[in-house]
């Protein structure tokens, strides 16, 4: 009977040491609509005001990890981690990316990152390159912006542990927006013939990185639809090399939808103004009726084999409760976010952002040897 009681024992603390330990985080993509713009003094529109209003939004949805798309300055990528710092609630400290890059001089615009410095560590940033072109007449066009890709890694969160740590890739893109076609005359591509040139741009620079990386890409896809088969149009050959016929193909948690039918409405992202520019920042209006802005996540994230996971269920289009199709987030009564939160979407930019949680989880042995996982490996090492 000894012997049983011992054996028990023994196996109780061995299946404790190997226990996992695990962080859940969010990640949340937002277009900040042409922000920040000095010169607009409208007292919801002006920059102090919608600096609020993105502070509200993002700690109402817990995030952790936050990209942007539309922003116009260095200032202004400091403007919004100062409004989170010094009057954020969570007791969350935000730290951002080391540089800022925007792509056009005469409106410029560029992506960045916000994450939390309690639990990540910022590893490295590159402006991916736009090497995909077309030519049509005597004009070559490419992607009008770059892709940004970012690295974080978290440490292992238990103290014996300090050296485990797993990595994770994030991208911000922002495509070409509009549905117009071929232009001969001007010489200009298709509008889907420009999202295509960036997203083969981010393809091509995805095939470059370690094998089994945990890559997550959001942003702003200005997508039509997803049919991307063609000949009819409206088709979007992007989507396709994202998720089924490229060399890297990434999951989107919510797959195909039909833009401007309300049964797809649970999915979309802009607009939530029916007035276009009521603010002086510009922006569409037309109420909720498109899906423009994304997250996906690339093989191993989907199949937990590198140490994060995707949390089933977690997509959502947030703060767009079905309700206010072709209409204003903020009419009438919102079931998932508060008024307050309804209005400061609505004041703050002419799409709403999109969340989803990963899970990180870590051996969580007892670290007599330093453990480190090698970026992207996918495998723990001594």
């Amino acid at each position: 009977m000894k012997k049983v009681s011992f054996l028990f024992i023994f196996i109780l603390l061995f299946a404790t040491d190997l226990v996992l330990a695990q962080t859940d985080v969010r990640v949340l993509t937002y277009n900040v609509l042409n922000f920040p713009d000095a010169t607009n003094a409208d007292i919801i529109g002006n920059d102090a005001s919608r600096s609020g209003y993105f502070r509200q939004v993002v700690e109402d949805a817990g995030a952790d990890i936050i990209i942007i798309q539309e922003l116009t300055s260095d200032a202004g990528a400091d403007m919004l981690v100062t409004e989170l710092n010094n009057n954020g609630t969570l007791g969350k400290t935000y730290n951002r990316a080391a540089v800022y890059t925007s792509y056009n001089t005469f409106s410029p615009l560029g992506n960045m990152l916000i994450y939390n410095d309690d639990i990540f560590d910022f590893v490295s940033q590159t402006e991916i390159p736009r090497n995909n072109s077309i030519t049509i007449g005597s004009k070559t066009t490419i992607s009008p912006r770059a892709n940004s890709h970012y690295q974080l890694s978290m440490r292992n969160p238990e103290a014996e542990c300090p050296d485990e740590t797993v990595f994770l890739d994030i991208v911000s893109m922002h495509l070409k927006a509009g549905d117009d076609e071929i232009d001969l005359v001007g010489e200009d591509p298709a509008d889907r013939d420009r999202r295509a040139l960036g997203v083969q741009d981010l393809m091509d620079y995805l095939i470059t990185l370690p094998a089994n990386s945990n890559v997550i890409v959001g942003g702003d896809f200005n997508f039509q639809t997803s049919d991307f088969l063609g000949p009819v149009v409206p088709y979007e050959p992007a989507y396709g090399t994202l998720t089924t016929t490229g060399s890297f193909p990434l999951n989107d948690p919510l797959g195909t939808w039909i833009r401007n039918t309300a049964s797809e409405i649970n999915k979309y992202t802009q607009s939530p103004r029916t007035a276009g520019n009521p603010y002086g920042n510009g922006g569409s209006g037309g109420g909720i009726d498109d899906r423009f802005d994304f997250w996906m996540f690339s093989g191993s994230i989907q199949s937990n084999s590198n140490f994060v996971s995707y949390i089933a269920n977690s997509y959502d289009a947030y703060g767009n409760d079905g309700s206010d199709f072709n209409g204003d987030i903020n009419a009438g009564t919102n079931s998932e976010v508060s008024q307050a939160i309804a209005d400061a979407m609505h004041y703050m930019s002419d799409h709403i952002p999109v969340i989803m949680d990963l899970r990180f989880t870590f051996p969580s042995s007892n670290c007599t040897v330093p453990v480190v996982c090698a970026p992207s490996s996918g495998t723990w090492a001594n």
